[in-house]
């Protein structure tokens, strides 16, 4: 796969001076159009105490909007202005109701979608959410990049998050841009029990040589558990194995399944200091 249609969604300026020189990189290696996209929120105030209260809360909110907006157009114009691949600059106006899905349709033509990772995100119980229902909802893959994270090459050393699923699957063709160009992949999986079973030494096998006919550097590793979320060890590995760049499925199992279980992507955002390619 290669990514030609970019879309960075950018909502601080912060966020800004790490999505958009990422998505410059990514731009000007697989010669993609990139698109930015700055959503302003109206936000609406329910049950005023008092109309000039509320009017004056929203003009500072629209004033803040504004400031933002234009500090992140001059860090776009900054990081674009000498590159050699078409972009644009886009601002959508939205409700705070209508904002995740006017975004999920802003992305169904989309190669891939930048999004960034706040760490108050990393940090509230729901803060990853939104990136979630985004993955679910439009069916594209997903590039997360912590707030900060000097993304200024393209992924060298790629940990997948494997188990065979149909969302690890898609997940890694949706990366199979990143893994072609990377020196080299694993392919990692998380056994239930602190040991290797011998049943599971043929899973992901399959998909590293795959990945292998592809031209791609993979090596498959079965690791006994010792988190009790496979999430958080898959981040964990991703830090001290100096792996650039997390790959790994995203399923929707329902809110019974959500409340006694530890979706595993979204513990991985949780704990990740390095990007993060999700796909549904």
């Amino acid at each position: 796969m290669s990514y030609k249609t970019i879309v960075a969604l950018v909502e601080t300026p912060k966020s800004a001076e790490t999505l958009i020189p990422a998505a410059c990189e990514i731009a000007k290696e697989f010669g993609a159009h990139f698109t930015c996209v700055k959503p302003v929120v109206e936000y609406e105030i329910p049950n005023p105490v008092s109309s000039y209260f509320t009017q004056s809360i929203l003009e500072e909110f629209r004033a803040n909007a504004t400031r933002d907006q234009q500090k992140i157009k001059s860090t776009f114009d900054k990081y674009t202005a000498s590159q050699d691949f078409v972009s644009e600059f886009r601002v959508e106006n939205l409700t705070q109701k209508q904002k995740i899905r006017q975004l999920m349709i802003d992305t169904f033509g989309a190669d891939l979608v930048l999004m960034a990772l706040p760490t108050w995100r990393q940090e509230t119980s729901v803060g990853v959410e939104p990136i979630h229902k985004l993955v679910m909802g439009s069916g594209r893959p997903v590039l997360v990049i912590p707030d900060g994270y000097k993304f200024d090459k393209i992924p060298q050393n790629i940990l997948v998050g494997w188990r065979a699923s149909p969302e690890a699957s898609s997940a890694v063709h949706s990366a199979l841009g990143f893994i072609k160009k990377a020196q080299k992949t694993t392919i990692m999986t998380v056994n239930k029990k602190k040991h290797s079973y011998s049943q599971s030494i043929t899973d992901g096998r399959e998909v590293a040589a795959m990945l292998d006919r592809h031209g791609a550097t993979t090596k498959v590793w079965h690791s006994g558990r010792s988190y009790k979320s496979a999430g958080k060890q898959i981040a964990n590995e991703a830090k001290i194995g100096g792996h650039d760049l997390i790959v790994i499925g995203v399923g929707n199992h329902g809110i019974g399944y959500n409340l006694t279980h530890s979706d595993g992507a979204k513990t991985v955002l949780k704990n990740t200091t390095v990007p993060v390619l999700l796909s549904a």
